[in-house]
């Protein structure tokens, strides 16, 4: 059994449909492919069955179409998460560097000892590279 075959016996299942209306549909053979090449089986069958069939008027067609635009969605959904980390990363660089920043300011103030900043700074920051960053606010290293 492929893909395609998989996915349409998975949802006739759900939705208590012909599965081999589906798979003589060439409609749903290319969303089903055009789905596949950025998504799983699994992935698809998921996505589709989310909604329920609630507000569609012909369950077939209303399914092809939800899956037409799965791919779409879910290269969108892709960027959208990775902006959202890098997003992140900046904001984890700049707090790594004022908190350097500040246990510098403590260390020439005589409040704190470097060593004891470095510990604090190793052992409050698992990232190696955002770790080095506030290591080099620290020392006064910025760019």
């Amino acid at each position: 059994m492929n893909d395609v075959e998989y996915i349409a016996l998975a949802l006739a299942r759900r939705f208590d449909l012909d599965a081999v209306i589906f798979i003589d549909a060439v409609a749903f053979r290319r969303a089903v492919d055009a789905a596949l090449a950025v998504m799983t089986a699994d992935e698809v069958c998921a996505a589709v069955s989310l909604r329920g069939l609630g507000g569609l008027d012909d369950p077939y067609a209303g399914l092809i179409a939800r899956i037409k635009r799965l791919p779409e969605r879910h290269v969108l959904r892709q960027k959208i998460a990775e902006r959202e980390a890098e997003r992140a990363r900046w904001r984890a660089l700049e707090s790594a560097t004022r908190l350097g920043l500040t246990l510098g300011e403590l260390v020439k103030q005589d409040q704190l000892f470097r060593d004891e900043a470095e510990q604090r700074l190793t052992e409050e920051i698992s990232d190696e590279e955002i770790r080095q960053v506030a290591l080099d606010a620290l020392h006064g290293r910025l760019p």
